[in-house]
């Protein structure tokens, strides 16, 4: 993309608006919660996927965070670095709270000492 912005040009909203986009059609049924940080002196896109059950095979087939990322990684300068990271974490376990949280599928309110 020629209109990349230059690494200290990238905010928060920025950030939103590119992992949405690159969500368009990815999202599947056992992700939980997708998170994204960006570590400007490191020049560094991290993402988080937070998973119910682990990823099926047509999901490892069709390289979902793959794809995300690579939708992703066209908004922004080419020495950009991208670190993903999964994890399962079963409902009714917590979700951290970790980076900026760009997809949360709705699930109910647990009690507080869970």
């Amino acid at each position: 993309m020629n209109d990349a912005p230059n690494f200290a040009e990238i905010d928060r909203s920025y950030l939103i608006i590119c992992a949405n986009s690159a969500l368009l059609c990815e999202i599947r049924p056992n992700m939980r919660q997708l998170s994204v940080e960006y570590f400007k002196d490191e020049k560094k896109i991290r993402l988080y996927f937070f998973y119910d059950t682990p990823p099926t095979q047509d999901d490892l087939d069709s390289d979902v965070e793959g794809i995300i990322i690579a939708e992703m990684s066209a908004y922004f300068p080419l020495a950009m670095q991208w670190e993903e990271r999964s994890v399962v974490l079963p409902y009714p376990q917590r979700l951290p709270d970790v980076g900026i949280c760009v997809y949360r599928r709705y699930e109910p309110s647990l009690p507080e000492d869970l």
